[in-house]
């Protein structure tokens, strides 16, 4: 008895479980596909997610069917399934790009124009890829194909906000830069790029929305600058406006501006007279720059040293030997004692020879501007005295740098402060350009005609500052405003 009641029991059981799943049984008949294509139909706008799991089950039970039903139904499922997948890659592309991964960021990118061609977001990615180059010069031949893509889709109107901060001109530039750029990487010519537009440096903490240190989008503070100090009579290239009235315009897409020329030609052995030059042009460039309205923060002054060091501290050493330590141990000093109070202003910040026209040895002009900005004022003496001021053999010439403070000090008296803060900011100043040449050093795409300048010059500058112990190291009495 017991016996019969426990199969009577079991069966009972495995009736139970059995039916769901007989439930679940669906036979593909018309009843089955009318009412199940029926219930896509109804949901496939507004209820996306039903009208898929309709039409997946549909696609299962009637695996068969060759019916119109089925091809529209299979249609559907495959359109879902990749705008889904394409959500999840959007996802790590946006991660990609908020974490600065430069790779991932064009692999993620290609595969979302691949799978999406037609978007209309597409331009935002096209213009990510076009700069992300210039982060990663591995990237920048890729790179440059997507930025020659983005400038045609901006000139067409398509929308980018908010990258660039909407600024067409600005996106533009940086855009062509990474083209230039790429271009001058391969380019047969022996004619090197200009300083200003080679530094790896300033590229390395590029963002979407301030990509380095030097871009089109900083233009119209230059050209601003030149025509104000022009106005104060200080002699440098000079804007051309249009009839319309600007400056700046664009040329074949790019944005463009035409400048006068200046006569005279660069010193390539300056002697101490020069220097006496440079240094009346620095101070009358300062006092003719001190009601300029227009603010531009130096990318390359103390705080932005450390990020980029970042870029170069693993293989620092490659080159010299302990310089990896002398250089973290000089970043914590500068950050520490960097004066914060001293006058400020509009400075040059390259005031290099070449930036330097002569003309039977009478200064004739100053050019490039194009790491202008706002800044300490003795900085700039503190970069003329590295630029000018050392003779091949990196030893300091005593009498170049009095020539220069001097001169410098007739026109635009120095402060006791600025005096005393001159070593600590000649340091600076060595650390800067050590700095930006050891990135480009480091850098160097292969098969690159362009030479870096060599990092070593400025180590052993930089030497010779530490050792400094006043102003009077670099031919200046520490005391009194006149030599």
């Amino acid at each position: 008895m017991r016996r019969t009641i426990k199969l009577v029991t079991l069966a009972a059981m495995l009736a139970v479980f059995a039916a769901p799943a007989l439930a679940q049984s669906k036979e593909c008949n018309d009843e089955f596909k009318s009412a199940t294509y029926q219930k896509w139909y109804d949901n496939r706008k507004d209820h996306q997610d039903v009208a898929y799991d309709a039409a997946k089950e549909y696609l299962s039970v009637c695996a068969a069917d060759d019916s119109p039903y089925k091809t529209a139904l299979k249609k559907f499922v495959d359109a879902y399934d990749a705008i889904t997948a394409g959500a999840t890659t959007a996802k790590q592309f946006d991660d990609a790009v908020k974490n600065a991964k430069y790779a991932e960021q064009m692999r993620l990118g290609k595969l979302l124009l691949t799978n999406d061609p037609d978007n209309v977001n597409n331009v935002k990615i096209y213009i990510i890829l076009g700069v992300v180059g210039l982060n990663d010069p591995s990237l920048l031949s890729d790179s440059a194909q997507y930025a020659k893509r983005a400038i045609e889709m901006i000139e067409g109107g398509k929308p980018f906000a908010p990258l660039f901060d909407s600024n067409k001109d600005k996106a533009l530039a940086n855009l062509t830069y990474a083209v230039a750029k790429a271009t001058a990487a391969t380019s047969q010519t022996d004619a090197p790029w200009p300083d200003t537009f080679t530094s790896v440096g300033e590229l390395s903490r590029s963002s979407l929305e301030e990509v380095g240190n030097l871009f089109f989008g900083d233009v119209p503070f230059f050209l601003a600058l030149m025509e104000h100090l022009a106005s104060r009579g200080i002699t440098c290239p000079q804007p051309v406006k249009a009839r319309n009235g600007n400056a700046l315009g664009t040329l074949c897409g790019r944005p463009a501006a035409i400048v006068t020329f200046l006569d005279g030609m660069w010193m390539r052995r300056p002697d101490a007279g020069h220097c006496a030059a440079v240094g009346e042009a620095l101070a009358r460039m300062h006092l003719a720059g001190a009601d300029f309205s227009g603010k531009r923060r130096n990318a390359l002054s103390v705080t932005g040293w450390r990020p980029l060091f970042e870029h170069a501290a693993d293989r620092a050493d490659s080159l010299q030997h302990g310089m990896r330590a002398l250089i973290e141990t000089e970043l914590g000093h500068l950050e520490k004692a960097w004066p914060r109070d001293l006058p400020q202003g509009v400075i040059h910040a390259d005031l290099f020879p070449d930036n330097v026209f002569f003309l039977s040895d009478k200064l004739s002009g100053l050019i490039d501007f194009y790491f202008a900005c706002t800044d300490t004022l003795a900085f700039d003496i503190a970069i003329c005295l590295n630029a000018w001021c050392f003779e091949p053999d990196h030893s300091y010439n005593v009498t170049k740098g009095r020539n220069l403070l001097t001169s410098y000090i007739k026109t635009r008296p120095l402060s006791n402060a600025e005096r005393d803060a001159l070593p600590l900011l000649a340091r600076g100043a060595a650390m800067r350009f050590l700095l930006t040449r050891l990135v480009d050093w480091l850098n160097v795409p292969a098969g690159a005609l362009v030479q870096p300048k060599d990092p070593l010059e400025y180590f052993r500058k930089l030497r010779f500052h530490q050792k400094a112990a006043s102003v009077r190291d670099y031919g200046l009495p520490a005391e009194g405003s006149h030599a």
